[in-house]
């Protein structure tokens, strides 16, 4: 038997293709299906019987807000931040491992929050090597559902030159920036860095290791914070050709939060805009689109001034209702 064995080693790894073939093998062998998934922890027993969940950034501006929201709704929230103990760093996988024991959701809040933050180094270290670890832990502690919380930056919002949209308004099936003819100038570091993490999210979910579920968030700034009255803002061009003056109320992503982890059915890999329903009253979006984008097609009413990014995705199927204040 021992000579058989070692024979089949001979003759597979001399095959094109063939150490990949001993691997699955061995694996069937061994009684484990052929996929490459990773080894799943046994969950913890909690004590309390409510839903754990991992919120990471807990301390942060939109973090905060979501795990006070998940506790006054029931959930056991377990916090992860630099901000409360400079060993919660997302490079140090080992811990987050570890105090993923027993979740069975993640809320992912925490990155560099911003462009102009620093050299692409920086953010690739924080928001793609780092949302990897957390990815990776939530593959072993057996994760029903992964929330990341990306940005409407992923289609290229911030860019230093012009982004030029397929059409209004965007939807979660536009392209994104760095595709041919979406855009003229510099790509943004921080936009990029919210592409590779969504990518990697995507190999995750749709491995159906766990549901992946991508948050696009607009700035999350009340409409009177971002747009304040002495208007001098209007001709910041983050803001004309950026986010094409779209935010989202800060307070109503704890409710979004308690949605998406709450929604029926299964989210395997799902992106979802997340806006205010309507532009601010002191934009007139019907004119600022005839004045930058006269030939991009519009494929909705502008009467109502609506937001020139959609959340309809996102009321449909993870039923959010976006604030619809206009100042």
């Amino acid at each position: 038997m021992e000579k058989l064995k070692a024979l089949i080693v001979i003759v597979l790894t001399r095959l094109p293709g063939g150490h990949k073939l001993l691997a699955i093998l061995i694996r069937i062998l061994r009684g484990r299906q052929p996929q490459d998934r990773p080894e799943v922890n046994q969950p913890e027993y909690n004590p309390s019987g409510k839903i754990r969940v991992l919120v990471t950034g807990n301390a942060g501006k939109l973090g905060s807000r979501v795990a006070e929201y998940l506790k006054k709704a029931g959930y056991d929230v377990v916090g992860f931040d630099i901000k409360v103990n400079p060993s919660e760093n997302l490079s140090n996988y080992e811990l987050l491992r570890r105090r993923m024991a027993g979740c069975q959701f993640v809320v992912h809040a925490a990155a560099i929050p911003h462009p102009n933050h620093g050299p692409i180094e920086d953010y690739f270290e924080g928001n793609v090597v780092g949302s990897f670890n957390v990815m990776r832990a939530a593959a072993v502690n057996g994760v029903k559902r992964f929330i990341y919380f990306s940005s409407v930056a992923y289609y290229g919002a911030n860019i230093k030159g012009k982004l030029w949209p397929a059409y209004f308004p965007i939807d979660e099936a536009h392209p994104i920036a760095s595709m041919p003819g979406r855009a003229e100038g510099l790509l943004d570091s921080y936009n990029q860095s919210k592409v590779m993490a969504e990518e990697l999210l995507a190999w995750y979910g749709t491995n159906r290791i766990f549901e992946a579920v991508s948050l696009r968030l607009a700035p999350a700034n009340k409409k009177a914070d971002q747009y304040p009255a002495d208007g001098s803002w209007r001709a910041d061009p983050r803001y004309r050709r950026g986010a094409f003056w779209t935010n989202v109320d800060p307070d109503t992503v704890g409710e979004l939060v308690k949605c998406a982890l709450e929604a029926p059915g299964e989210l395997w890999h799902e992106a979802f805009n997340i806006c205010d329903k309507y532009a601010p009253e002191c934009i007139d979006v019907k004119a600022f689109l005839a004045e930058e984008y006269p030939d991009v097609p519009v494929k909705c009413s502008l009467e109502d001034n609506p937001s020139l990014i959609t959340s309809a995705k996102a009321e449909r199927v993870l039923g959010f209702k976006p604030c619809e204040d206009v100042r």
